[in-house]
């Protein structure tokens, strides 16, 4: 429990289903952020310990090295609705009790038989008194015993995630930056369906089709604007990636400065992926679009588009009109789970002299 071995404690799960969950949670959970939310989602008891001494405390203190009167433990619950809570009710409290006493008999009494490895099925049962300091003899019967079967799943599951990392670690692609040229004009958007047929029949612009039906009010789109020899790269070079895969938008942050960012990212056929836009978080002008993006992906089944047109330095910048639109490839939105990236961090870049 802790980091590196540093910290003790004991937690007691209420259910077989809250440590499950929470150990697949944690495996699967990556940024800080989210591995909080997993932890305030368990439904357990706990005990810890820290230093009777504030001055005691430093981040590679170990409190084995301590003497046990300058150690204090701390109680206290979490729970998915209430959070943690820093204390126990009475009934908690007996509860705790009579489990560590329990816990403290089996540990003494099994030492060796936890000592092997795997361990093994292990079951005892004591009877533990219910008010120890008065004359009564009333005692609890508690059973403590090791889960082996539980065990080897939990472990399997750990492995089998591993795996999968790894898998995805061997096929990782690297995100492009070099897609959308310097000093192109890019939104996102919509365009009414009147305009996605005629796009689709007309001749001078390339159609790429993945049969999206006209339903809602228009095709979510990504309008990239650039000049015409630009905007002819751009398409050859999804061409030859054998065209769009999707569109999705990913979470990423600056760890230095703390920023969030939408990174809108175009994954191709064969698996190359290009980051066409870094979107503050919180602009409010773009949350109005992500917003209007999601709600027109979902009316059309998630069907979405990508724009290409040239007149960037004209009078149509950022208004392009049908002869200006070079190519129009229709592909899905994606959601950023299925590419499995997390959150995305930016980092610099270093040139060596």
């Amino acid at each position: 429990m802790g980091m590196l071995g540093k910290e003790y404690g004991v937690i007691l799960y209420r259910s077989l289903d809250s440590l499950k969950q929470f150990r697949l949670a944690a495996l699967e959970e990556k940024s800080a952020e989210q591995l909080e939310k997993a932890f305030l989602a368990q439904d357990c008891w706990f005990l810890n310990y820290e230093p009777t001494d504030e001055s005691e405390w430093e981040e590679e203190l170990d409190l084995a090295e301590l003497e046990p009167s300058e150690i204090r433990p701390i109680f206290g619950s979490v729970h998915p609705y209430e959070g943690i809570r820093p204390y126990l009710d009475e009934e908690e409290a007996k509860t705790v009790y009579f489990s560590l006493q329990a816990l403290l008999r089996f540990f003494r009494a099994s030492r060796r038989d936890l000592e092997r490895e795997p361990i093994g099925a292990i079951s005892k049962r004591y009877r533990i008194p219910i008010a120890p300091v008065t004359e009564t003899r009333d005692t609890i019967s508690v059973t403590v015993s090791t889960l082996p079967d539980l065990s080897a799943e939990l472990l399997d599951i750990s492995e089998t995630l591993e795996d999968e990392d790894d898998d995805s670690s061997d096929l990782d692609i690297p995100l492009r930056e070099d897609l959308v040229p310097e000093n192109a004009f890019l939104s996102v958007g919509m365009v009414p369906w009147e305009l996605v047929e005629n796009m689709r029949h007309q001749p001078k612009i390339y159609y790429q089709s993945q049969g999206a039906v006209s339903k809602g009010d228009g095709l979510p789109v990504i309008l990239i604007q650039t000049s015409r020899p630009k905007a002819k790269v751009l398409i050859e070079t999804l061409q030859a990636d054998g065209g769009l895969k999707g569109i999705c938008f990913n979470p990423g942050e600056d760890p230095f400065t703390t920023t969030r960012y939408d990174l809108g990212i175009i994954q191709t056929d064969n698996g190359n992926l290009y980051i066409f836009g870094e979107f503050l978080g919180n602009d409010p002008e773009h949350v109005q679009a992500r917003r209007n993006w999601d709600r027109r992906s979902q009316k059309t089944n998630g069907y979405c588009g990508l724009i290409v047109a040239m007149g960037v330095t004209g009078s149509s910048r950022g208004n392009p009109q049908l002869p200006d639109m070079m190519a129009f490839f229709e592909t899905k939105a994606l959601d950023p789970k299925e590419l499995a990236m997390g959150v995305l961090q930016l980092m610099p870049h270093f040139e060596e002299f």
